[in-house]
């Protein structure tokens, strides 16, 4: 635990941020209501999150492939966070990063890529 910052707010000597395996997901339980963030989960991790570094990965323009026959254009790799629109089954952009209040149910992708949420 980076922080304690919220401690006070969580069930049984847990943080109300939490994971219980591998699957990424994040549980908030807590005493308060609060509008916990996506960077109060990256905080008490003690992990850096943003579009220009996420998980001490830094959005890198020498990280690149270009095509086969050379002629395309280099993308570089980069971070997007996106959120998957049940409804029409597509992700979309988002640029609250740390700010962004988590919701019950909802999808967040952190992506590093040359494509975005595409």
């Amino acid at each position: 635990m980076n922080t304690t910052k919220y401690l006070a707010d969580g069930l049984s000597g847990r943080y109300p941020l939490f994971t219980q395996d591998s699957t990424g997901v994040v549980y908030v339980q807590s005493r308060v209501m609060r509008a916990y963030t996506l960077g109060d989960f990256f905080q008490v991790w003690g992990e850096p999150l943003g579009p220009n570094d996420t998980l001490n990965i830094p959005w890198a323009i020498r990280y690149y492939t270009c095509g086969a026959s050379g002629t395309d254009p280099c993308a570089p790799f980069y971070w997007t966070m996106c959120i998957h629109n049940p409804t029409g089954g597509l992700d979309f952009p988002l640029d609250d990063w740390g700010a962004h209040s988590l919701k019950n149910d909802e999808i967040i992708r952190l992506s590093y890529s040359q494509i975005g949420c595409g």
